[in-house]
């Protein structure tokens, strides 16, 4: 999985917010309450196989995201840089990567961006804990995730994996090696943080 996300595109993001879309004066109150933001990010995950979009025939069962969908906002207007690095560094910093110097797989993502999460942090003071688990891709320095503002980081530091049960799990600026099914790994992180 990994591999394949390196060569793709971001094709498909959600942002959902646990907030409630029925009126102004409940969305007030919740948003008050300091929400919960979860962003997904799917490489090679088109709108033809996730449910929740009226494209495509065959769609898989997807309790959760359904779940997710219909108590969230759903975006139905994307659009992503043609590579993953461009794109994270975008979604980071909220800046185009012609402003950041991240224009193609590779380019690294200076320490002087701000991200949203230290964002958040400066302008609600700590209000939100924050983590990124996944692929990271916009350097190799095991900091950097910690030296953008990232409270938690977990994942890998390059754009894939050379082998799904052998590879390099980093985790709060410390690498080790995995010999855990990769994606399997990823995804036990993510629970686990989240606390579900």
């Amino acid at each position: 999985m990994f591999q394949k996300i390196t060569i793709s595109t971001l094709f498909i993001s959600l942002l959902l917010l646990s907030c409630s879309k029925d009126d102004d004066v409940e969305i007030a109150t919740t948003i008050q309450s300091k929400p919960n933001i979860l962003l997904i990010i799917a490489d090679d995950f088109g709108l033809d196989a996730s449910p929740g979009y009226n494209i495509g025939s065959i769609k898989p069962t997807m309790p959760n995201l359904e779940n997710m969908i219909s108590n969230g906002v759903k975006f139905t207007n994307v659009w992503s840089n043609p590579t993953c690095s461009p794109t994270r560094s975008t979604i980071l910093t909220g800046k185009y990567g012609t402003r950041t110097g991240v224009l193609k797989v590779g380019d690294e993502l200076s320490t002087s961006e701000t991200s949203i999460q230290t964002y958040l942090d400066n302008n609600l003071g700590q209000a939100y804990n924050h983590a990124v688990i996944g692929k990271w891709h916009l350097s190799t320095d095991t900091n950097h995730p910690i030296n953008m503002g990232i409270n938690y980081y977990a994942g890998l530091l390059t754009g894939g994996v050379s082998s799904y049960w052998d590879w390099n799990l980093t985790e709060n600026s410390i690498t080790t090696n995995s010999t855990e099914y990769s994606t399997t790994k990823i995804t036990d992180l993510a629970v686990n943080w989240v606390g579900l």
